[in-house]
């Protein structure tokens, strides 16, 4: 839908539309369906900015029952049984996303095509880490500003034209900070 409405703003009507789960949220495991702000008020601060935001550590895992219920969906029909995490670390948003950026988008651009991605804040901070190159430190304080498009110039090798390669099309609403490599990363978000 999000795709929709911003080429509809672009005067591109409905173009067609490749839908992926490689560009799916974070999986938040039990904390899934939660209100953020509860959950942040049952536990450390540490310990929930570290669900949240890092790299390396996940939320605690969905239930079995849990887990059956949401991949009995048939978006999820096809995927190979390992790919149906009960939890995920934002390292296993990064290894999904991979062969999306190989298989998929990198070739369109090779191609000449200019592909929309429309994705989460955790999909596409692990993009801008595979583009950008931060560590997993720097990612963690990486703020991808919700609804605000960042454009990337890309050299045939799939790396970013110019440092830091992406560039908010709207810096204010994006908070000015448009600066992706450390050590300040990313753009605070407004509102």
């Amino acid at each position: 839908m999000t795709a929709n409405l911003v080429t509809d703003v672009l005067g591109h009507g409905r173009l067609p539309t490749h839908r992926s789960w490689r560009l799916n949220e974070r999986h938040y495991g039990a904390l899934t369906g939660r209100n953020k702000r509860a959950v942040a008020a049952e536990v450390d601060a540490s310990v929930f900015r570290a669900w949240r935001r890092s790299f390396a550590g996940a939320p605690p895992p969905m239930s079995d029952d849990a887990a059956a219920s949401m991949y009995a969906d048939d978006r999820y029909a096809d995927l190979a049984r390992d790919a149906l995490l009960r939890t995920e670390r934002l390292a296993d948003v990064w290894a999904r996303m991979q062969p999306y950026w190989s298989d998929v988008l990198f070739p369109r651009l090779l191609g000449g095509e200019t592909p929309l991605v429309v994705g989460h804040g955790n999909s596409l901070r692990a993009f801008v880490m595979y583009l950008e190159g931060p560590g997993p430190a720097d990612v963690e304080r990486l703020d991808i500003p919700t609804a605000v498009p960042m454009r990337y110039r890309i050299d045939r090798s799939g790396r970013p034209v110019t440092a830091p390669g992406g560039r908010y099309l709207d810096p204010v609403a994006a908070g000015e900070q448009v600066r992706i490599g450390p050590p300040e990363i990313g753009a605070r978000t407004c509102g």
